[in-house]
C-alpha cells in the first residue's frame, strides 16, 4: 500500500513536471549563486572577492611611490581570490523571474564597492609615515559559461580608483583596471568539502608607462564545519611578465590565503590572512623582492531585508611588509579601516538544478515501474501447443 501510494505521488509529480522545475531552480538560486561567484573577482576583502575575490601615471614624477607599488594597490587588492560573496540584490525567485529567458548555463554578477578608509601609511614607509583619509571605488563585472556541471569559462573586468585627501597630487593619479579570462572546475571530495582548480590569464593596467600580464593557477578549498561557518583555503601562483601569455618574465608571486566565515542571522564575520612572496627580477615594477601579510576582519549585514544585495560593511586591515631593504612603497606596517557599501547583483547557471530535477524525476520514473514487495512479477502466458498433424 505504502509504495501504492508513493506511485500515485509520482504520477502527479510527473504531471506538474514543469511547475516542480521551476520551483526547484528557484529555491536552488540562492545556493546556485554562491556556488557559481565569479571567480575571479576583485575586491579588497575575502567577502567580497570573493574570489578576492582581484580587486585589486605621474608615477616617474612620484619618488615614494614610483619606488614601490604603483598607487596605493597592494598585492591582493589585484589578485583574484573566489571565496564568499554576498545574495544578489534580488530574491532567487525575483532573479528567477527576470533572467529566465536567458540561458541556462550563462551566469554573471556584478559587485560595487564604495567606501572610505583611514589609512596610516599610505607610501609603504619603514620611517615618516603619512596617515590620509582615502575614498575607493570598485566596479566589477564576471560573466561565465558553464560546459558541464562542473566545468567553466569566464571573463572579468574591474577597476580601482583612489582619491586621497592629502596626498591625491602623489596617489590620485592610477587608476587599475584588470581584464582576464580563465577556465574553473570545480570537485565535490565530500558532502561537506569542495575544492576548485582555476587558472586566469589576465593584462594588468596601472599607469600609462606600465604594463603587466599575468597567469594565475589557483587552487581553492571550502569547508563547512557547521550550519553557517565554515573554513577556507587557497593558493595561488602569479606568474608575471610584460606581454600577455609571456609567463613570469618580471616576477613570479605565490599567494597563500586562509580564513573563516560565520554566518549568525542576517550578520556575516569574516576573517581571513593573507602571505605573499614576491621573487622578482631587475626588469620587474617595482624591482625589489619582498614578502607581505594582509590581514583581513570583516563584518557585513544587509541594509534592507528587500534588497539582499546591498550591505554595509566595517573592515580592519593590518599590512606587514618586511625583508624589502626599507624601499618606500613595499616597506613598514601599514593599517586600514574601511567602511562603505557593496551592490551585487548576479544570476546564477540554472543548468546544474536543472539536470538535478531531471535525474530525481528519472528515479521516480524507474520506481513506477518496479511492481510493490510482495506482488510477484506478471509471468507471460503460455504459448498455445501447436496442433498434432
Amino acid at each position: 500500500m505504502a509504495v501504492s501510494a508513493t506511485g500515485n505521488r509520482a504520477g502527479k509529480a510527473l504531471r506538474s513536471g514543469a511547475a516542480i522545475l521551476a520551483a526547484a531552480v528557484i529555491a536552488a538560486g540562492g545556493a546556485a549563486s554562491r556556488a557559481q561567484s565569479p571567480p575571479a573577482a576583485p575586491t579588497t576583502p575575502p567577502a567580497v572577492i570573493a574570489f578576492r575575490p582581484g580587486g585589486d601615471s605621474g608615477l616617474a614624477q612620484q619618488p615614494p611611490p614610483a619606488a614601490g607599488y604603483p598607487g596605493s594597490a597592494i598585492p591582493t587588492d589585484v589578485s583574484p581570490f573566489n571565496i564568499v560573496r554576498e545574495s544578489g540584490i534580488f530574491s532567487p525567485y525575483l532573479r528567477f523571474k527576470i533572467f529566465s529567458r536567458l540561458p541556462s548555463r550563462l551566469w554573471f554578477s556584478s559587485a560595487t564597492e564604495s567606501d572610505q578608509r583611514l589609512e596610516t601609511n599610505v607610501f609603504q614607509t619603514s620611517h615618516k609615515k603619512h596617515a590620509d583619509y582615502v575614498y575607493r571605488i570598485l566596479p566589477n563585472v564576471t560573466a561565465g559559461w558553464n560546459f558541464t556541471d562542473h566545468l567553466t569559462a569566464y571573463c572579468n573586468y574591474f577597476v580601482i580608483k583612489d582619491l586621497f585627501a592629502r596626498h591625491a597630487a602623489a596617489l590620485d593619479p592610477p587608476t587599475t583596471q584588470s581584464l582576464s579570462t580563465g577556465v574553473r572546475h570545480d570537485f565535490d571530495v565530500t558532502g561537506k568539502t569542495n575544492l576548485q582548480l582555476d587558472f586566469q590569464a589576465r593584462e594588468l593596467w596601472q599607469a600609462s608607462h606600465i604594463r603587466q600580464a599575468d597567469l594565475i593557477p589557483a587552487i581553492n578549498v571550502t569547508r563547512v564545519l557547521a550550519p553557517g561557518f565554515f573554513m577556507f583555503g587557497a593558493t595561488l601562483l602569479q606568474l608575471r611578465g610584460r606581454e600577455p601569455f609571456q609567463g613570469p618574465g618580471r616576477e613570479i608571486d605565490p599567494y597563500y590565503t586562509l580564513g573563516f566565515v560565520l554566518r549568525r542571522g542576517n550578520w556575516t564575520f569574516v576573517i581571513s590572512d593573507t602571505l605573499v612572496n614576491s621573487f622578482r627580477r631587475k626588469n620587474a615594477v617595482p624591482a625589489q623582492s619582498a614578502n607581505t601579510m594582509v590581514a583581513d576582519f570583516e563584518i557585513f549585514r544587509p541594509l534592507s531585508r528587500g534588497l539582499p544585495g546591498a550591505v554595509g560593511f566595517i573592515r580592519a586591515e593590518p599590512i606587514w611588509n618586511w625583508d624589502s631593504f626599507n624601499l618606500p612603497g613595499q616597506s613598514g606596517f601599514d593599517f586600514r579601516l574601511y567602511s562603505g557599501v557593496r551592490l551585487s547583483l548576479s544570476k546564477p547557471a540554472y543548468n546544474m538544478a536543472i539536470n538535478r530535477l531531471r535525474r530525481q524525476l528519472q528515479e521516480i520514473q524507474e520506481m513506477e515501474r518496479q511492481p510493490p514487495p510482495g506482488k510477484p512479477k506478471a509471468q507471460p502466458a503460455p504459448e498455445p501447443a501447436a496442433p498434432s498433424g
